[in-house]
């Protein structure tokens, strides 16, 4: 069966190049690194996912959290890139809430919510108070880390919504401080 799913994705990806002179990027989420497609070989780029949880809890530093994140980088993803050598593009989201950098906003029963609760708009968010502080950390510590990586070709903040400058707790970084992080 697995084989003749990569079939199919070549098959996909031999056609898209027939009319699309442009790079093909193939979306793969950090927690996915381990199960990388065999297909991989045949895209341009990688556009990786990431919202990794950097802190046990919000006051770690920013150093600290860079230090994780590095670490992150070198085992998880530097391999990926020395199997393929494609281009990778950082494409980061963390939300503007409390327990973000430790990877669990508690919903009111205790439950982690998932981050795609977390996108805008999205009214379901409106009980949570946002954390501007922690979310400008966890990009500074992110961009600390990658810094100093040429491999890291890009990098991308997901989920920007750009209708509005929002302050709430979402993914999106319009009209946060956390934008003035990313354009210095």
């Amino acid at each position: 069966m697995y084989k003749r799913q990569e079939e199919r994705w070549r098959n996909l990806i031999a056609e898209v190049r027939s009319r699309y002179g442009g790079t093909l990027f193939w979306d793969l989420p950090f927690h996915q690194l381990d199960t990388t497609p065999a297909f991989l070989d045949a895209i341009d780029a990688v556009y990786l996912t990431w919202s990794a949880t950097l802190a046990p809890a919000a006051d770690t530093s920013i150093q600290s959290m860079a230090a994780e994140a590095a670490w992150m980088l070198d085992a998880g993803v530097l391999p990926v890139y020395y199997r393929y050598r494609k281009l990778v593009v950082l494409a980061v989201a963390y939300p503007s809430a409390a327990g973000a950098a430790a990877g669990c906003i508690p919903a009111s029963d205790g439950a982690c919510l998932p981050l795609e609760h977390f996108r805008a708009p999205n009214a379901q968010i409106g009980g949570f108070a946002p954390d501007f502080e922690e979310q400008s950390r966890l990009y500074q510590a992110v961009l600390r880390a990658i810094e100093t990586r040429d491999w890291i070709n890009g990098f991308v903040a997901r989920g920007y919504y750009p209708p509005v400058a929002l302050q709430d707790p979402s993914i999106s970084i319009h009209g946060k401080p956390v934008e003035d992080v990313l354009r210095n």
